[in-house]
């Protein structure tokens, strides 16, 4: 016999805490082999996952120079008991077209191979251009007092620690 309850899960494991599941124990008799009948158990966790539906940042457009950084860019907490992404992956479109790369090992945004942004376990974002970015600049064709400019227009996505669970 059993009993059927309600609660969060608690883990070592950070991304399924405070999750719908519990812990399911299941019993057999075995015998081994001249023995006697010895009881065994198994302890199963079982979780119903409760992921974000959506995420978003305060702000939705930030403007940088050569050598600055900005503060960091917090992702807002989810619902209780809803489970976060654990993984974070951007994408830019880049005007002038340049060559955007995310390094997902690192967590890390690259444009012609500077590093621009760092996307940080709890979704957070740090920008930072250095300066020697400048060389980019100098290629570009100037027209005038016009400054000269990069855009990033970036997406980015969440992905959770159950695979099976579709990206935000």
């Amino acid at each position: 016999s059993g009993s059927i309850g309600t609660g969060g899960v608690m883990t070592e494991d950070a991304s399924k805490a405070g999750q719908t599941g519990g812990v399911c124990v299941v019993s057999a008799l075995h015998l081994p082999t001249g023995g006697k009948w010895q009881l065994r158990q198994a302890k199963v966790m079982a979780v119903w996952p409760q992921p974000w539906s959506s995420m978003s940042y305060q702000a939705s457009s930030v403007s940088v120079t050569l050598g600055e950084q900005l503060p960091i860019l917090k992702l807002p907490v989810g619902s209780p008991g809803t489970l976060k992404p654990s993984d974070f992956f951007v994408a830019c479109d880049t005007t002038p077209s340049l060559k955007w790369s995310f390094d997902s090992l690192l967590s890390t945004g690259l444009l012609e191979g500077y590093s621009v942004l760092e996307v940080a376990e709890d979704g957070g974002i740090s920008i930072s251009i250095a300066r020697q970015m400048a060389a980019i600049f100098d290629t570009m064709a100037s027209s005038g007092a016009t400054r000269k400019k990069v855009t990033l227009n970036c997406g980015v996505w969440g992905m959770f620690p159950d695979h099976s669970l579709t990206p935000i």
